[in-house]
């Protein structure tokens, strides 16, 4: 029997390290489907490994800057229950 472990390193940032048994997990940004072997889950959503190296390697002059740092704070506010009124969230 195989069995999962949750490591969570620094940032709330959640890697799974997995036995032989093959999951699949469906990324938060781009809605592609992964085994659970790759990527990374953040507040408990999952994020491919291809959304992961784009949001490693942004600045603030990026196209894409202010998807991945919207996405990452809906994740925060999801997880923390914020409302539609909390302007720091939506």
């Amino acid at each position: 029997m195989s069995r999962s472990f949750f490591v969570t390193g620094a940032d709330s940032i959640t890697y799974i390290i997995k036995g032989d048994v093959m999951s699949e997990c469906v990324c938060f940004f781009c809605g592609s489907d992964r085994a659970v072997e790759q990527g990374i889950y953040f507040r408990g959503y999952y994020i491919c490994p291809d959304c992961e190296g784009k949001i490693c390697y942004l600045t603030v002059d990026s196209v894409n800057y202010e998807y991945y740092r919207n996405g990452l704070k809906r994740i925060w506010c999801l997880v923390d229950n914020c409302s539609s009124s909390d302007n720091a969230c939506f």
